[in-house]
């Protein structure tokens, strides 16, 4: 047969088409023609193979080489139909004169081999080689189903009389004969359902991939097959896959067709907490947990995903494409560098924004250079990433939620003065080494919420100083040791620097209007608390909100005299009896 294309360039469906179409052809060849069936059996074959893959289940096909025409119908519908797919193995390919009998008995006896379909007819019933796959059949104990080929219910004894013998009697008796019928072939989907809950051999595209109606198409929610290589289809059911929610974790690389206009990973509330296992028993722990919150995870575009290479994407679509395997976004957003990609070289240009998630979990990121498109890092952008050397463009504005959440950052790190915005939790958990700088908040005017939780922050260095440290901005930063904050700053938040267990000082400028409940709570090692204002400046914003203990207030020293012992005792007594009279 003459095709206008190579074989696979033909998508499932156009396949079975013509495989169909050939075999129609083939009905009407003149029978006495031995040399043009071997021809067009050799071709059959071809584009019919049997499996033969060293993982997963298949079924034994046993049929009559007479029947090959109605038989092929089946098998083109096993391998090529787009919804279910099934696995098979029949004698493709062995030449006249081989061991046709030890091939059979090792395929059918494989522990792979699930069980066996018998496509029954008169030819089949007839033929010596039957009685040797039923007794192959038997040993093995596995399950068998039969398909008629000609129409109407009937049993071996019916064709063969009563000369049948006693295996074929049992195998194929009266009234359940034929399982399934081939009279009901417009319900070949029926059929394979049937054979594919008895089996366990699909090789499904319904069953690879769950989908969801959204509009007029699918959304991919879930892939639940097992494949490395993940090609995801345009169409299920005649229906396009226009979204992808799913995670493909097993995938080392991914396909995605021109109909997909949107992807996204499905964000799921987590415990953030997981990594402080060791301090689940401590109080400020406890508080911390309640206080801050649980962190929404940020998940993964397509899944964490560690063995992805590479990500492909059909040249047709108009919302996506891949440049060496890394995926962007039409408006030049970089969306998912895979993480063990071979190569980061080339992926920033003319990128202007880093996606969620984009280089999230990446191990080997060298020579990181932003050029001066990029505005803008997103949420989780550069999670637990690994940087051998790391510099920001002086364009960049804006770095999201957890941007550098468990990131491990050995080298120079300066914000640019560029960057107005900081997100939540930016830097969570980042593994600072000891040759880099803390410049993380260069030209901030707001400190978030929990930016710096657990990091290894040693210096808090600012160089434009902050109206707002926000709720526990720096909680658990156990190796930040000094804390110069000058004037500017209005409102330390709660728990800011809750758990800072190597803070030894503490400058507070007289700016200050509000500091939170247990600001400084469990910094054990803190040896000065330096107030820039006058004594009274200190006990008016201490008596707004007391968030030093009674040994920390010993601590305090302001401007034109410090603190002494007999004092703080004393004014912690005079602050209890005004609440009593501001309570009565």
């Amino acid at each position: 047969m003459n095709l206008d294309r190579s074989w696979t360039d033909y998508a499932a469906e156009e396949k079975l088409l013509i495989i169909e179409s050939y075999l129609e052809g083939v009905a009407k060849l003149d029978t006495t023609d031995s040399e043009a069936h071997a021809k067009h059996l050799e071709w059959l074959r071809e584009h019919l193979p049997a499996y033969r893959e060293e993982s997963g289940n298949y079924v034994f096909i046993s049929y009559s080489h007479k029947d090959y025409k109605a038989v092929y119908h089946d098998l083109a519908f096993f391998l090529y139909n787009s919804e279910t797919r099934l696995r098979f193995w029949y004698d493709e390919g062995l030449p006249a004169g081989s061991d046709w009998s030890a091939a059979a008995k090792e395929s059918l006896l494989d522990p792979r081999c699930s069980g066996v379909i018998f496509y029954l007819s008169e030819a089949f019933l007839k033929s010596e080689a039957v009685r040797e796959e039923i007794a192959m059949l038997k040993a093995s104990g596995k399950p068998f189903i039969t398909v008629a080929l000609e129409d109407g219910r009937y049993s071996a004894r019916s064709i063969l009389g009563e000369n049948t013998d006693e295996e074929l009697d049992t195998m194929f008796p009266d009234e359940n004969t034929a399982l399934v019928f081939r009279r009901d072939y417009e319900n070949k989907l029926y059929r394979i359902h049937k054979i594919a809950t008895l089996f366990n051999v699909t090789e499904s595209v319904m069953s690879d991939f769950i989908c969801e109606e959204v509009g007029d198409g699918l959304s991919l929610v879930e892939y639940v097959g097992n494949k490395t290589e993940i090609h995801i289809p345009e169409k299920i059911k005649n229906r396009p896959i226009v979204e992808i929610t799913a995670e493909f974790g097993s995938a080392s690389c991914l396909f995605i067709p021109a109909t997909v206009q949107r992807i996204f990973p499905h964000p799921v509330p987590k415990d953030r907490y997981e990594d402080l296992e060791e301090l689940e028993t401590s109080s400020y722990f406890r508080m911390v947990e309640h206080s801050l919150g649980g962190f929404q995870e940020i998940d993964r575009l397509f899944g964490t995903c560690p063995q992805l290479t590479a990500i492909y994407v059909d040249d047709q679509n108009p919302w996506f494409y891949d440049k060496n395997g890394v995926l962007y976004s039409r408006d030049a957003t970089l969306l998912r560098f895979p993480p063990s990609h071979p190569s980061f070289e080339g992926a920033l240009e003319g990128v202007t924004a880093i996606g969620d998630t984009a280089f999230a979990d990446c191990q080997s990121v060298i020579d990181f250079d932003f050029p001066d498109t990029v505005k803008s890092i997103g949420a989780g952008a550069f999670a637990n990433t690994v940087f051998s050397s790391f510099h920001l463009s002086d364009s960049l504005i804006a770095i999201g939620e957890g941007a550098f959440d468990g990131a491990t950052l050995g080298i120079m790190f300066d914000l640019p003065a560029s960057v107005r915005a900081v997100g939540e939790w930016a830097y969570r958990n980042l593994q600072t080494g000891p040759m880099s700088t803390q410049f993380l908040f260069s030209n901030v005017s707001h400190i978030p919420r929990a930016a710096c939780f657990g990091s290894t922050l040693k210096e808090l260095i600012l160089t434009r100083m902050p109206d707002v440290i926000d709720e526990g901005a720096f909680a658990l930063c156990s190796a930040l040791r000094s804390a110069e904050l000058v004037e500017g700053v209005r409102v330390i938040g709660p728990k800011a620097f809750l758990g800072c267990s190597s803070l030894t000082h503490v400058i507070l400028p007289k700016s200050l209007t509000y500091i939170g409940e247990d600001a400084f709570y469990d910094c054990d090692r803190l040896k000065v608390i330096r107030y820039r204002g006058t004594t009274s400046q200190f006990l008016r914003l201490y008596f707004e909100n007391p968030f030093l203990s009674e040994e920390q207030l010993k601590l305090v020293v302001c401007d034109n005299q410090p603190f002494r012992r007999l004092k703080a005792h004393r004014l912690l007594k005079r602050i209890e009896k005004a609440r009593k009279l501001l309570e009565d």
